[in-house]
Parts: structure tokens; sequence; C-alpha cells
């Protein structure tokens, strides 16, 4: 365990906590790898992985009386439009596991930020790390991150790896008052192998969001007129340099070799969503509709590249209102208002990657947008009595 604890950078004093925070990078990586490779028994095996590890550390897991109300409340309301068997018993299947990736993204939030921080940072870098040795191997290939598992979408390599980001961006945050700009970097590159549009503009989102804030917050005055300087001289740089409209060609053309070479907007989403809203009578609008006689199920597997409109099949419109009540308490919750602002960019990103990707609602990665959202009310986000060593505060 030690050499694993050196190895992930794990730094604690006590073995309990340093042993604690190698179980969860354990857990978080069979579930989530399980997951990636989306075959039916995989993700059943994942949320069995879940169940598992409640009964394993059932001794830590406390169920308030608020949790119970609100998982009942939950899924007494999902459960009416799952009698439409739109999609067979899928929709039950998640709903019936959704209780336990509440209870775990409740539980984990109550964990101190240290743990969360060390756990989190470890579990991306070596996301990254698989994701780029894949890379490595494959590089010679057409599409090297979708030879990495060939079944699966390079999209959904690439999404998967942005919602993992931004849940660690929330705890880093959180807990430096910092943003992890190295990882942020990386997951731009690898997105940008991915070529696809939503993960790519995502990325890069986060990463200027990241770069911005930390720059802006930063108590070192250096920094800033450093910054200052070297945009100026960017800029100037590039008026006054001839071969900028070089250098701008050779980026477009980058660009163009991604999705993007194909438009900035995606007409098969697009007609998908039309569709599907086409078949909303009074009925479907309140239960769900099916997507029998749509493109989403003669051309796209029933897949509709839409976690709302997902949402919306499975669970009806009480999904929606689900989803809208959760924002709406980030809202009007009595919260530091710069954790507020925060955690409403980042969810703002998900939810737009999950716009044009079915990464949730329902599914295992469901787990994360929880557990950001059970971080945000728990009731202290500084702990002064972690029992660790002092960590740096530079994020990488």
């Amino acid at each position: 365990m030690k050499f694993l604890a050196k190895l992930y950078f794990v730094d604690f004093q006590f073995d309990v906590e340093r042993n604690r925070v190698l179980y969860d990078i354990f857990f978080f990586s069979l579930y989530l790898y399980l997951y990636i490779l989306q075959l039916p028994i995989t993700i059943t095996l994942s949320y069995f992985v879940a169940t598992l590890y409640v009964l394993v550390f059932h001794k830590c897991f406390k169920v308030s009386r608020l949790l119970f109300q609100i998982c009942s409340i939950v899924v007494a309301l999902f459960l009416l439009p799952v009698i439409n068997f739109n999609h067979g018993v899928t929709p039950l299947f998640h709903l019936i596991f959704l209780p336990v990736l509440i209870l775990i993204a409740t539980n984990f939030s109550k964990k101190s930020l240290a743990e969360l921080y060390q756990t989190f940072r470890a579990f991306q870098y070596q996301n990254i790390f698989f994701i780029s040795a894949g890379l490595i191997y494959h590089y010679d290939d057409i599409d090297p991150i979708g030879s990495i598992i060939p079944w699966v979408s390079r999209n959904g390599i690439t999404s998967v790896l942005i919602v993992c980001q931004i849940a660690f961006s929330f705890v880093t945050y959180l807990y430096t008052k910092k943003f992890p700009l190295l990882s942020m970097f990386l997951v731009v590159i690898i997105s940008f192998y991915g070529s696809g549009r939503g993960s790519i503009i995502v990325s890069v989102l986060l990463l200027l969001f990241g770069a911005i804030f930390n720059v802006f917050h930063s108590k070192s005055y250096k920094l800033k007129l450093f910054t200052l300087i070297f945009t100026l001289g960017l800029i100037f740089f590039l008026n006054s340099n001839s071969e900028t409209i070089i250098l701008l060609e050779n980026i477009e053309e980058g660009i163009n070799k991604t999705q993007f070479g194909q438009g900035y907007t995606d007409e098969a989403r697009i007609g998908m969503m039309d569709e599907y809203v086409s078949k909303l009578d009074f009925y479907n609008f309140f239960m769900g509709a099916s997507y029998k006689d749509t493109s989403i199920e003669r051309y796209f597997a029933s897949n509709p590249h839409n976690s709302f409109i997902r949402l919306h099949s499975y669970y009806g419109i009480f999904g929606i209102t689900v989803l809208l009540m959760v924002i709406s308490s980030i809202l009007i919750a009595n919260k530091d208002k710069s954790v507020k602002f925060t955690l409403l960019v980042l969810l703002v990103l998900l939810l737009f990657r999950a716009y044009t990707e079915p990464i949730l609602f329902p599914s295992a990665l469901d787990l994360f947008f929880l557990f950001m959202i059970a971080l945000y009310f728990r009731k202290n986000y500084f702990i002064s009595n972690d029992n660790i060593l002092n960590i740096s505060n530079h994020v990488i």
C-alpha cells in the first residue's frame, strides 16, 4: 500500500487515511472503466460494484431522513413513466440503482477536502495516463483515440474524461481556491485527438475559465503583471508579424481536421431532436415518448446523442422537472457567492456536453454530477482538523 501511495502521490500522516484514499481510487477506477467498456454486462457490473462498495463500507454510510425522503420522492415520480416500457426494463434498472448513487455521492461529499482532492487528482491523472498510453500505442492509426476501445465512440471517451475533469476541478477549487491547469490542458489535447466538437469546445472553455480565474484570484502581483505583459506582447506580435495570417491558416486547417470541418452545427443531432419533439402529444409530453419510427431508432441504434432527450424519453416531464429543481436549489441556496458562481459555470459546461452526448441522465456518470451537488450543499467547505500533513497549495 505504501508503494501505491507513493505512485499516486497520496501523502497522509496516518495509514487509515492513506488506505481510505487508495480504496476510493480503486472504487472509482473499477466503477468507471467497467462503464467505459459500454457493454451491457460491464455497465451492469459497474452498478453492482457501487452497490458492493456501499455494502462493504456500510458502517460508514448513514442515511439521513432528508436523504431518504429525497430518494423516495424521486423514485416515486420516475416510476410513473417507466410503466410505458418505451425502452424495456432499462429505465427501471437505472432507477433501482439511483438511490445507491445518491447515497455514495452524499457520503463522499462528507469526506475531508484533503482526501477528496488527493483521490480525484490521482484518479484523473490515471485516466489521462491510460488514454495517452492508448494514443501513443495507436499513434499511426487513422483514428488513434477511436482505436483504444474499437467498439466505443471516441466522443464517449473524451466526454467521460471531461466529466471527471469537471468534478476534479470543483474539488480542487474548494480545497485550494485554484484550478488544476495542467490536467485541464492535457484534456484539451486529448479532446482534439477525439475530434468531437462538443468535447473540444467544453475543454477549451474549461481551461480558459480556470486560467482566468487563477490569474485574477492570485495574490501574486508578479503573476498578474506577467500575464498582462505576455497578453499585450502576444497581441502586438500577432498584429505586427507578417506570418500571422499563415499561422492562423495553419490553426484553421488543424481545426478543420476535427468535426468542425463538417460545420459548426450538427444537422443529424438537430434532426433527431426535431423528430423527437414532433412526437410529443399531450400524453407523451408528461410520460415520455419512444424512439419508434424516428431516425434515432433507424440510423443511430436508439442513441439520441442528447442526455436531455433520453431523460425525457425515460422519465417524462418528471425527469426534466427534477433536474430543473436541482439547478434552482443551487441558485436560491444561501451559499458563498464565489462557490455558487463556480459550480454554476462548471455545471453549465457539463450540461452543454451532455446536450450533444448521452453521458448523463441516466448513466453511471450521474455519480459525479450528484457528488458535485452534494459537495456544494455540505455544511463546511474547509475542515481545519483533517489530521493530515500539510499539502502544498501548488495545483497541477
